[in-house]
């Protein structure tokens, strides 16, 4: 087994190589990643919130970046085709709305009573 290797350098080189490690995971050339934050998410119509909590669930491929949330804008932007590509709750054909006391009335489960109100 060999010895751990140290790595001895400027915070400055550090953070270079700590985004240089993050792009390389992003697939972008260096300086050429198109990535979205929760500050950047408004361009895309997401609110900052929202962004974090698809990210948190899964709902499209994201990377911490420091203490920052991060996707590819490409990823973001396919996952909200695929939301715009299903069908809507209003494309559903509207049912009646179902009174559940006619519809128990209706069915024998329960009656009506008469001169049940309240004694003053």
């Amino acid at each position: 087994m060999s010895p751990p290797r140290v790595l001895v350098c400027t915070p400055e080189e550090l953070r270079q190589l700590v985004r240089d490690a993050v792009r390389a995971e992003l697939g972008g050339a260096a300086g050429a990643v198109d990535v979205v934050d929760k500050h950047s998410a408004a361009a895309l119509g997401l609110k900052s919130r929202q962004f974090v909590e698809l990210a948190r669930r899964g709902a499209f491929p994201s990377y911490r970046a420091g203490r920052r949330v991060v996707a590819k804008r490409a990823d973001v932007l396919s996952w909200l085709e695929r939301q715009r590509a299903k069908p809507s709750k209003s494309d559903a054909p509207e049912a009646e709305p179902l009174d559940p006391i006619r519809a128990g009335i209706e069915a024998g489960r329960l009656r009506v009573l008469s001169g049940g109100g309240r004694r003053g």
